[in-house]
């Protein structure tokens, strides 16, 4: 199944390990430029998957990533998204 929200695509893959993002989701997702994705890909600070050319991004591996930088957890983030009404 695919669909299209706020301009990036979102597929969910068949065995439910979750959505699959590619670089203006990426972007998107983090509020960054798809250049900044690209050099955080490029630099192995970012986790992704290559399929033939296409780079690929799995949500929950974003996630997990941003839980390991310094600050607010997803969690958090998500937490006051929902005090304030934005989820």
């Amino acid at each position: 199944m695919t669909t299209v929200q706020d301009k990036r695509t979102v597929r969910a893959p068949a065995n439910g390990a979750g959505a699959l993002l590619d670089v203006r989701g990426a972007a998107c997702l983090l509020g960054m430029t798809e250049k900044s994705v690209r050099h955080l890909i490029e630099r192995g600070r970012l986790p992704h998957r290559k399929i033939g050319r296409r780079v690929v991004l799995v949500k929950a591996e974003i996630d997990a990533w941003i839980d390991t930088l310094p600050g607010v957890t997803v969690n958090q983030v998500r937490e006051m998204q929902d005090r304030r009404g934005e989820a």
